[in-house]
């Protein structure tokens, strides 16, 4: 039977540094408790120019911007694909998606390989199934869509309770699944229901019921995800955008934010601010209604406006308030930083792709938490390593959103282009050769994907 280790927390000028490493001797003045609360908030289609503290001026959103007042708001962050079932496969595992044959969005029409599962397979263990073994009491609501077969569903892959769909969805009709009544999918029909309210009130609820033990709370919203449906509250808020799709777009956000903000609140009512690590995130880049300035590319593409996320983590007390992060990381950090936080060390026979970012984060530790990230989404693929990025990005025109029409292979540096407008590919042979060979050892190690979408 594992033994629950006290976490403890060191005030150094103010600074409070969490981490596993320091022994009772080196503690002063110090408090100990219980291991945090975790949180995973995730967007969906989330435009990475729409929050306020990335410098939108038309969305207002003020409870994700207190997010990055009261904890770090990282620039350089990243999913595992531009679009939403295999970004979420690799958030919850921790390893690169590719590794286990999950490239595409799950799809009953797919073609789906002999012997493989069209969703996440029972072969994978997220970190809510680790966390789970370590006493969390582990919950999952909102949008699922790793999977409809019984060994992918959120109950068989470490969450004590589910609330939320299995597939897509709508905001005033969904069906659901309770797992508290039973795992039945059952349609809402009520006139006055709205599933981004209804997600925040279970997300509440969760909070409030479970507050007395060290819980994970995976939100996954289906906002700001089409069809672009809001309510009347929320719509009236920005009657001065003219473009309906533009309009609709911006009101779900802002019930979006509102749900965060209750989060917020319950977590602070019941005294749980200073035990809670929360992440704020989007699946991938935003599309319709959306704007992903100043970046190129949107959701389905290897661009940075498909893959580049807005990345939010707040710990009151332990990390420093309105700071700005700049290393490279991805979502595969989550991870490993939940279980650091919850005093398991990660077995290097799991095959993780993330790192613990609390030293980083805390600035115990200088440089970079990644030195090199890649991507395969079909016909296209991405490397970054530094600065630079090499890729072979989706056309404007032509093939779908996951097989593309794939453009020529090029060459940007993002310190200097994050808007990935001048190729330097002919002018940098070299780092050209460089960035393919190292893409090309990593894709050699991946096997072919366990489905593919019907073209």
């Amino acid at each position: 039977m594992l033994l629950r280790l006290h976490f403890f927390r060191i005030r150094v000028l103010g600074l409070l540094i969490a981490t596993l490493s320091i022994s009772l001797s080196q503690l002063i003045g110090t408090e100990s408790r219980e291991f945090p609360n975790i949180v995973v908030i995730v967007a969906d289609d989330l435009g990475y120019e729409d929050l306020g503290v990335h410098g939108s001026a038309e969305v207002e959103t003020p409870h994700l911007d207190s997010m990055a007042e009261n904890g770090v708001l990282c620039t350089n962050a990243y999913v595992t694909s531009p679009v939403c079932s295999p970004s979420r496969a690799g958030l919850l595992t921790g390893r690169y998606q590719n590794r286990f044959g999950f490239e595409f969005l799950v799809n009953e029409t797919s073609l789906v390989r002999e012997g493989a599962t069209n969703g996440l397979p029972a072969s994978e263990t997220t970190f809510a199934a680790r966390l789970q073994e370590l006493g969390y009491r582990t919950g999952c609501i909102g949008k699922w869509h790793l999977g409809t077969e019984e060994e992918s569903w959120p109950t068989n892959c470490g969450f004590d309770e589910f609330y939320g769909t299995l597939r897509q969805g709508n905001y005033f009709s969904p069906i659901l699944v309770d797992s508290r009544i039973d795992l039945k999918p059952r349609k809402v029909s009520d006139p006055d229901y709205y599933l981004t309210d209804d997600y925040s009130l279970r997300a509440v609820e969760f909070v409030e019921e479970h507050q007395a033990k060290p819980f994970f709370l995976y939100l996954p919203h289906f906002a700001v995800h089409k069809p672009h449906d809001a309510t009347a509250k929320y719509l009236d808020r920005f009657e001065a955008i003219n473009d309906p799709t533009r309009h609709r777009y911006v009101a779900m956000l802002s019930a979006m934010d509102d749900a965060l903000g209750s989060l917020l609140s319950s977590l602070r009512e019941c005294g749980l601010e200073e035990d809670t690590l929360i992440f704020f995130l989007s699946d991938n880049g935003g599309t319709m209604g959306s704007s992903n300035a100043p970046l190129r590319g949107k959701k389905g593409g290897t661009w940075e406006g498909g893959i580049r996320t807005p990345f939010l983590v707040q710990w009151k007390g332990v990390l420093p308030a309105g700071m700005k992060y700049d290393g490279l990381l991805s979502a595969l950090d989550i991870a490993p930083t939940a279980l650091a936080v919850a005093g398991q060390k990660v077995d290097p026979g799991w095959e993780w792709d993330g790192v613990n970012l609390l030293p980083y984060l805390s600035g115990e530790k200088k440089g970079s938490p990644h030195e090199v990230l890649y991507w395969r989404f079909g016909t296209q693929w991405a490397i970054r390593k530094g600065a630079w990025k090499l890729l072979q990005a989706r056309e404007e025109k032509g093939g779908n959103i996951q097989i593309a029409r794939e453009g020529p292979v090029r060459l940007f540096h993002l310190e200097e282009d994050v808007g990935e407008e001048n190729d330097l590919s002919s002018s940098r042979p070299e780092k050209v050769r460089e960035l393919q060979e190292a893409w090309d050892r990593w894709n050699a190690l991946l096997p072919e994907p366990s489905w593919k979408p019907v073209l």
